[in-house]
This record gives C-alpha cells, sequence and structure tokens, in this order.
C-alpha cells in the first residue's frame, strides 16, 4: 500500500510526442515546437479537450462526454458555444504549433476526433524518468 501511495505522489503526467515535432505537457498544459520556436500555455479547459481527443485518437468523442471530463467534472458550466469555442481555439493554436488543419475532424451531430493519421507517442514521466508507452 504503501509503494503504491510513493507512485501516485511521484507521477508528474504524461507527455506527448505529436509529429515527432509538437510536444504536449499534460502536467503544465505547454504545447511546444522548438523548430518553430512556439510555446503556447494553454487554458484548463483546452488542456483537457486536447487531452480527451489525444486519449481517444482515432475515435469520435461524443460532445456530450467532452462536456462531462472538460467542464462538468471540473465544477464548470458546459455548453455547445463553449465547445465550439474552444475547438476553433485549439485547433488554431495546434496549427500553430505546426500541426495540419485537420488534427481536430468535427464528426457531425456526434462530436470530435483528433485526426488518427497524425502520430502521438505517450511519455509517462515518474520521478523525473520518462518512459515510452
Amino acid at each position: 500500500m504503501f509503494l503504491v501511495f510513493l507512485y501516485i505522489v511521484r507521477f508528474s503526467g504524461n507527455m506527448f510526442i505529436i509529429n515527432k515535432e509538437v510536444t504536449f505537457n499534460e502536467e503544465d498544459g505547454y504545447l511546444e515546437n522548438p523548430s518553430l520556436n512556439v510555446s503556447v500555455l494553454m487554458a484548463a479547459p483546452a488542456r483537457r479537450l486536447l487531452l480527451v481527443l489525444i486519449t481517444e485518437r482515432g475515435s469520435p468523442v461524443e460532445r456530450d462526454y467532452l462536456f462531462r471530463t472538460v467542464w462538468d467534472e471540473h465544477g464548470l458550466r458546459s455548453s455547445h458555444s463553449n465547445l465550439n469555442q474552444y475547438i476553433s481555439i485549439l485547433r488554431k493554436t495546434l496549427v500553430q504549433a505546426g500541426l495540419p488543419d485537420d488534427a481536430i475532424i468535427t464528426i457531425p451531430k456526434i462530436g470530435f476526433m483528433f485526426n488518427p493519421v497524425i502520430d502521438v507517442k505517450t511519455y509517462v514521466s515518474f520521478a523525473g524518468k520518462k518512459t515510452a508507452e
């Protein structure tokens, strides 16, 4: 039991490498592309939205699921307007970082999906050590 607690305390989040050049740090919310000299600190809802879409990459994510996980579970009010606004902001941010403009695909009457042809690698950091998944 004690060892499990230490693991939880020492876990410092996921780092995603997108298209071999863009990094997304789940913990601090930065989206960066050093080759373009781009570093963007994303707002918490945008960070959670990107995390859900990357985690479910290649699968449509329903709007209701996004409402719950991005806003409702964090004490915020969800709405179609909020979701659409953050999708727009997130798309612009991804393009600014050098990703294609179709990184987030709209699935009409369902929700959104992170483009499955975009390569995403996940690295889990424990106590300063990164391991690939």
